[in-house]
């Protein structure tokens, strides 16, 4: 099978990872890179010897690419996307899927007019303890899900971010609470805040509807211990999942009928121990670069669509509307 010619564009933390995995990966021949940053370049050509640094994104094109990674700064997601899919280009880009709305929607035009394949990097949906714990709730495992929260929280990396707190991590379990239900997912309200000085969110709550559960997702670069977790209440049970230890721990339970005539009344009123759902851990990136891979050649389809990835976005920009309008994130 013949490899597919790729370039990087963008080779900050996570371009740098997605070079690490592509030169492992059969599927994949690694044309060059390019960052604009030249300090960036040099430390991602010292890093990956035999690296052909491009001066400018024109060259990965002239070298006749097929596919392109775009792990730039958000703000330049869209516009990049756009010109490369115009071109031909699949092209797999880092989320958010673009800064703004606008940005998006013109995206997602451009996109229509091209058979050229756009993923969106959302990448826990390939997180084996996701997958699991999705197929455990199609099953109906849980009886019907009535609430999903979920915790992203750690210290931020050591660089001023180029988006806010909403937009980096906590649109990961807004589209994970909709992988999992199978439905949109719409903004119900949102609080948060900045540390003194600075100009993003820093800290986040956000209250969400999907379908008829409600869900709830706190983000913050603030805490100083790194947590990754989501939990799932249903009507015949409640699942747990760590998303760094990619496993999930289910509880059964089911209400019984309680009291006698007008008195009647549905309890939850056992415990149960934990069951530990079985998980085959594997790297979620290698995952998402086999998919991106075989969805080019046609052998399957998008786990994430465009679609998809834009209503992720258009909550969040709505989540960090709501809060600067209420001011409190002063």
């Amino acid at each position: 099978m013949a490899k597919i010619d790729i370039a990087v564009i963008g080779l900050g933390v996570m371009g740098s990872q997605h070079l690490r995995i592509l030169r492992e990966l059969d599927d994949f021949n690694i044309v060059g890179a390019y960052d604009p940053d030249t300090s960036v370049a040099e430390r991602a050509r010292r890093g990956h010897p035999g690296l052909t640094m491009a001066s400018h994104v024109k060259e990965l094109l002239e070298a006749g690419i097929g596919a392109a990674i775009i792990a730039s700064p958000s703000t330049a997601h869209a516009d990049l996307a756009a010109s490369l899919v115009e071109q031909g280009i699949n092209v797999l880009v880092e989320k958010p899927v673009a800064a703004d709305v606008e940005q998006a929607m013109l995206l997602s035009t451009v996109a229509g007019t091209t058979a050229s394949r756009i993923l969106v990097g959302h990448i826990e949906r390939f997180n084996p303890a996701v997958r699991g714990l999705k197929d455990f709730v199609r099953r109906g495992s849980l009886g019907q899900v009535v609430s999903i929260s979920a915790s992203r929280v750690g210290v931020a990396r050591p660089a001023v971010p180029s988006t806010d707190v909403v937009l980096d991590l906590a649109i990961h379990d807004i589209d994970v609470i909709r992988f999992l239900l199978e439905q949109p997912v719409r903004v119900l309200g949102a609080s948060g805040g900045s540390l003194p000085g600075n100009a993003q969110l820093d800290y986040s709550h956000v209250l969400l509807a999907c379908g008829s559960a409600t869900g709830a997702v706190e983000a913050n670069w603030i805490t100083p211990r790194k947590r990754r977790a989501l939990f799932v209440t249903g009507t015949e049970g409640f699942a747990e999942l760590d998303y760094i230890h990619q496993a999930v721990r289910t509880y059964r339970g089911k209400s019984e009928l309680i009291g006698d005539g007008a008195d009647l009344y549905h309890c939850m009123s056992q415990t149960s121990e934990a069951e530990v759902l079985p998980v085959a851990r594997r790297e979620p990136l290698r995952a998402e670069l086999e998919h991106f891979a075989a969805y080019i050649r046609g052998e399957e389809g998008p786990v994430i669509t465009l679609d998809e990835a834009i209503d992720a976005l258009v909550c969040c920009v709505e989540a960090s509307r709501l809060i600067r309008d209420s001011g409190h994130d002063r």
